[in-house]
């Protein structure tokens, strides 16, 4: 969706894709490697990760990818569950994906113990009473290991920093299944993130700074263009915004809609003087500012969708937003035009996603903690209506919108929930049979 909006050139990155093409190329012979591409936020980890998977499928590569939310440490195997279903091509509210999913296994050779744990692992079958000592990391590796026997595979971690304890046992079995096999894990966290699973003698780091003086000025070029009024502009925008390309491409995009800057992108002149050309000095009070400037009606549904998460479904919006089909339709285009959000691939206009982790960010922490406490139960209310027939499934995520709003008891009934379930699918080595949920 962002390339058919429109990338900016990436630069200055030369050195990195290169690097992970010679570790894609260990993997390849059998000599498989685990990388983690670590920067601040804004820095561009999501960008190279999807322009070096880019290359990887443009070469006939597989990859299968899971992206990690922000509230996803509040939510066990949250990405994982993504993962296991892009291995097996299942598509979402697939009414067929137990068949597909037995199918494609039943294909990989599976015995039937890693199958029925996966099965229970994306709500497609009941837990099994059957005993065992298989877990889920144990089945996920191996998925991953027999389709990387076929032919060489790359597995896609996005936002790692995010992920919950289970999700981090199974990336730990990725990890260990990676070593010796035609498979590249790629995952891509924050510096404040503790690695501990990156500590193998396959694996290793890619440090992402910001760009340096000559990609910066390379970057502010594509943007803004190449007349006069522009030149002293991009030295200002280059010095202030200390390499961040997430930074400079929103303060150009903010000049432009400030009126700044006349014209279209890669093709702007400078229509203020240069003393009065304001640039804020971070990231976040740029996106504040946009943010502030739009309406009030726009605005309002901007914070219920931060509050749902990075990623939102329109109908959720909807029952929480309280629009009709034809107002929220019009505040989504608004959102969408000045590149706050964009939908997602699927059936029309069903899901959303903010255009920036930071944006999201900054949207849910400019609101006041009581009115983000009132949107949190909504959403938990919400969730519990529309998703009435896969309650289990959700049960951490309601759990997580109580427990923002303050509700500790329907957060920790929730909660309970979400951990029989866990313990169902036999995270911890042990299977048991369902038990009833707490009423």
């Amino acid at each position: 969706m962002s390339r058919r909006r429109g990338f900016s050139r990436l630069v200055g990155r030369e050195s990195e894709l290169a690097r992970l093409w010679r570790l894609l190329e260990s993997a390849i012979a059998a000599d498989g490697r685990v990388v983690g591409v670590v920067g601040d936020a804004g820095v561009g980890k999501s960008r190279v990760c999807l322009e070096f998977v880019e290359r990887c499928r443009a070469q006939g590569v597989a990859v299968h990818e899971a992206h990690c939310p922000a509230h996803g440490a509040t939510i066990p195997l949250l990405p994982i569950r993504d993962l296991v279903r892009d291995c097996l091509s299942l598509a979402p509210d697939d009414p067929e994906a137990a068949q597909s999913a037995v199918a494609r296994l039943a294909s990989l050779g599976d015995p039937g113990t890693d199958a029925q744990a996966l099965l229970e692992l994306l709500g497609l079958a009941e837990a099994s009473a059957a005993g065992g000592a298989v877990d889920v990391a144990t089945c996920v590796a191996r998925l991953v290991a027999a389709l990387a026997a076929s032919e060489p595979r790359v597995v896609l971690l996005d936002d790692v920093h995010w992920m919950d304890g289970a999700s981090l046992r199974v990336l730990q079995a990725l990890v260990d299944a990676a070593a010796g096999a035609h498979l590249l894990v790629l995952t891509n966290f924050r510096p404040d993130h503790d690695p501990r699973w990156l500590d193998g003698p396959h694996c290793s780091r890619i440090p992402l700074a910001p760009l340096g003086p000559d990609a910066s000025q390379a970057l502010l070029s594509e943007l803004l263009g190449g007349d006069d009024s522009v030149v002293a502009l991009s030295d200002m925008i280059g010095e202030r915004t200390g390499g961040n390309p997430f930074f400079i491409e929103e303060v150009v995009q903010a000049l432009a809609a400030a009126g700044s800057l006349a014209g279209r992108p890669g093709d702007y002149r400078l229509t203020a003087t240069l003393d009065s050309v304001a640039i804020p000095p971070t990231v976040h009070s740029l996106l504040g500012a946009r943010i502030d400037r739009l309406g009030t009606e726009v605005k309002d549904v901007l914070h219920v969708a931060a509050v749902i998460g990075k990623q939102f479904d329109r109908a959720l919006l909807a029952a929480v937003a309280g629009r009709n089909d034809r107002a929220l339709d019009a505040t989504l285009a608004t959102l969408e035009e000045a590149e706050l959000v964009h939908a997602l691939p699927g059936p029309s206009g069903a899901r959303w996603a903010f255009r920036h982790p930071l944006t999201q960010e900054v949207a849910y922490q400019e609101q006041l903690a009581d009115r983000r406490g009132r949107v949190h139960r909504a959403v938990a209310a919400a969730l519990e209506t529309l998703m009435a027939e896969r309650l289990g499934e959700h049960a951490s995520l309601i759990a997580h919108h109580w427990k923002a709003a303050g509700m500790r008891y329907e957060a920790a009934r929730w909660e309970q929930r979400a951990a029989l379930k866990v313990a169902s699918i036999r995270v911890r080595g042990r299977s048991r049979t369902q038990p009833r949920p707490p009423s």
